[in-house]
């Protein structure tokens, strides 16, 4: 991440993408879920996450709304999220979202385009689902009259 965009970060003149947020946490040898939240104190095993309907914390991004769930464990094995997509067309994206992990995401709601660098892009409606290299550019985008609500799950990264 360039320094100009870091700054607008902070000054709170833009949104960090999803991959904005991931390579921050990654240069600060942290999981996503930890940048986001105040620090808390280690997590005994045996643990667990319960987050109710309309609840969890939430994070807004320049396409995505998130709604993370289990953002209360330190460093998970993945990371479950609820993605709304605000983004109507790839134009709006400045960049590729990209990651150092894989991705699993199933369509709740909605139909979405899911574009790639590297495939053609795929429309994807309520029940569809794609696992995917997400080192791999890629963005999705709403189609028609419902915004796309997505469950995704990012394996963490090492």
């Amino acid at each position: 991440m360039n320094e100009s965009a870091l700054s607008k970060i902070e000054r709170e003149q833009m949104s960090p993408t999803f991959s904005a947020l991931r390579k921050l946490a990654h240069g600060f040898g942290m999981g996503l879920p930890e940048l986001l939240e105040a620090k808390k104190a280690e997590t005994p095993s045996g643990r667990r996450s319960i987050v109710r309907a309309g609840q969890g914390q939430t994070q807004e991004l320049a396409n995505y709304q998130l709604r993370l769930l289990a953002s209360d464990l330190r460093r998970p094995a993945f990371m479950p999220y609820e993605a709304l997509v605000r983004a109507r067309s790839l134009s709006e994206f400045d960049e590729w979202d990209r990651h150092d992990a894989e991705d699993f995401v199933y369509i709740l709601e909605g139909t979405v385009q899911f574009y790639t660098e590297l495939y053609e892009p795929m429309l994807m409606s309520q029940g569809d689902s794609v696992y995917f290299d997400a080192r791999m550019g890629h963005a999705f985008v709403s189609v028609g009259d419902v915004q796309g609500r997505m469950l995704c799950v990012t394996a963490a990264q090492e």
